[in-house]
C-alpha cells in the first residue's frame, strides 16, 4: 500500500528516495518521534506553511539497539565474498560515501541523525514516460545532517573538489562564509547551486538549494522569532507518530496527487483487478483521493515495530481501505512469504490492519533477527550470475 501511494510522489522521490536518504546519514541504522516538538533543533528553521512531506531519523539513540547489530551483521555477510555476486551491493555511490567519510575522518559512529522536509505542491506528477526535473525536486527539499563531532567546512571543500576530479565530474565546489556560517556551494555543470551551511560548532550540516539555505540561515540569525511553523494538517499528522519510533515520515498530500487518485478513479474498471489482487479498484482510489495524511514510524528495539498510518475523510473511506489490505494486501503477501522462501517469516504473523478511529486505517508488523536469517538464508541459496 505504501508503494502504490508514493507511486503518486515524483520519481525522484519515490520510496527508494525516502529510504536512501534516511540512510546515507545511518547506513542501515533508524531514529525518535516524530511530532513537531521532537524534530532536531536545525531542521525546525526550515519549516515552513507549504511543506507537506518530512521525515527524521535518530541515527544515535538507535545504533546500540540488538535488531541494529543484526542488520549491520546480515550487511557484512551479504556483502562478503562468499555470497552471490547478484545479491552484493553493486552500487558506486555506496563506495563514493565510504571514500568520502574516510577522508573527513568520519565513521559511521559519528553520525547521529537526519531530517529532511519537502514541498510537493509545485512539482508535477510523472506522466506517461516523463522525466522529473532533478533541479525541480532539488530546490524543494531541505536536509539536516546531525554528527557526533566537529567537521571542518574547509577540509570538506577540499575532499569534495578531489572526489569529483577523481569521478570526472563536472561539479565545482567553493568554500564561502555567510554571515556567521561556513558555507559550502556545490553547482554540476549549469545547474543549481546546492549549499551545504556548516552550524552549531559544525557539528549539523543543513544541506539544500541556495535560496533555501540562505533562508534558513537568515531565520536562525533573527532567532526564535523568525522561526516559522509547519502547516495544521501536517502538525496533526505527525501525532500518529509516537516519541517511542525512531523512523518518522508523515506526508500531507497535494491537490495534483488528490486529482491523479480521482483520475485513476474514474478510470478504473472493477474487472481488471480479476488475476491481480493487489490491484486498486475505482472505489480504493476514490478513498485515497480524500486521504487527509499518511505517516510512516517505526520503533527499534529487539525487534523492528512498524506502523502506517492513513487518516481518511469518512468511515466509509477508512472501511474500504481496511478491507483491501486485509483481502488483497495482506493476503497475497502472507500467500507470496509461504511459498517462495525456504521457511514462513515470523513476520507474516504480525501483519495486521486495524482501524484505531473510524475514519483511520492502521497497517503493522514485526520484523525480527529470526526473519533476517530466513532471508539470508533465502539468498545464500540463491544461483550465483
Amino acid at each position: 500500500m505504501l508503494f502504490r501511494i508514493c507511486s503518486l510522489l515524483p520519481k525522484s522521490v519515490s520510496v527508494a528516495t525516502v529510504v536512501s536518504a534516511m540512510c546515507v546519514a545511518g547506513l542501515c541504522t533508524f531514529t525518535s518521534s516524530a511530532q513537531e516538538g521532537h524534530f532536531p533543533q536545525e531542521l525546525k528553521w526550515a519549516f515552513n506553511s507549504k511543506v507537506n512531506l518530512v521525515g527524521y531519523t535518530d541515527v544515535e539513540g538507535m545504533r546500540k539497539t540488538e535488531f541494529a547489530k543484526a542488520v549491520q551483521q546480515m550487511k557484512q555477510d551479504v556483502d562478503s565474498e562468499n555470497m552471490p555476486f547478484s545479491i552484493k551491493n553493486k552500487g558506486i555511490q555506496q563506495e563514493q560515501l565510504k571514500k568520502l567519510r574516510e577522508k573527513l575522518d568520519l565513521t559511521k559512529e559519528d553520525f547521529a541523525s537526519f531530517g529532511f522536509v519537502m514541498n510537493l505542491t509545485d512539482i508535477d506528477l510523472p506522466k506517461g514516460g516523463s522525466k522529473d526535473s532533478p533541479e525541480e525536486v532539488l530546490s524543494n527539499i531541505l536536509s539536516v545532517i546531525g554528527l557526533t563531532k566537529s567537521i571542518d567546512p574547509r577540509k570538506a571543500a577540499t575532499v569534495l573538489k578531489e572526489q569529483a576530479k577523481e569521478a570526472e565530474e563536472d561539479i565545482s565546489v567553493e568554500h564561502r562564509k555567510y554571515e556567521k556560517f561556513s558555507v559550502l556551494v556545490s553547482q554540476k555543470g549549469q545547474g543549481p547551486s546546492v549549499w551545504f551551511a556548516f552550524v552549531n560548532d559544525n557539528k549539523d550540516i543543513v544541506a539544500g538549494e541556495k535560496n533555501r539555505g540562505q533562508t534558513v540561515l537568515d531565520r536562525k540569525r533573527h532567532g526564535k522569532k523568525a522561526q516559522k511553523k509547519l502547516p495544521e494538517a501536517l502538525t496533526k499528522s505527525l501525532t500518529s507518530i509516537t516519541e517511542s519510533n525512531q523512523i518518522g515520515v508523515a506526508l500531507v498530500p497535494t491537490d495534483k496527487m488528490r486529482n491523479l487518485c480521482r483520475s485513476k478513479a474514474r478510470n478504473s474498471d472493477s474487472n481488471k483487478g480479476q488475476g491481480k489482487p493487489t490491484q486498486l479498484s475505482g472505489a480504493t482510489w476514490k478513498a485515497l483521493s480524500n486521504m487527509k495524511h499518511l505517516t510512516f514510524g517505526s520503533e527499534v528495539a529487539e525487534t523492528a515495530d512498524v506502523q502506517l498510518n492513513i487518516k481518511l475523510a469518512s468511515r466509509a473511506d477508512a472501511d474500504q481501505i481496511e478491507q483491501f489490505l486485509r483481502n488483497s494486501v495482506l493476503s497475497t503477501i502472507r500467500l507470496m512469504g509461504s511459498r517462495l522462501l525456504p521457511e514462513p517469516l515470523p513476520l507474516l504473523n504480525t501483519l495486521e490492519a486495524a482501524k484505531p478511529n473510524e475514519d483511520e486505517v492502521e497497517c503493522s508488523f514485526s520484523l525480527s533477527e529470526r526473519d533476517l536469517q530466513i532471508m539470508k538464508k533465502t539468498a545464500e541459496q540463491r544461483p550465483q550470475q
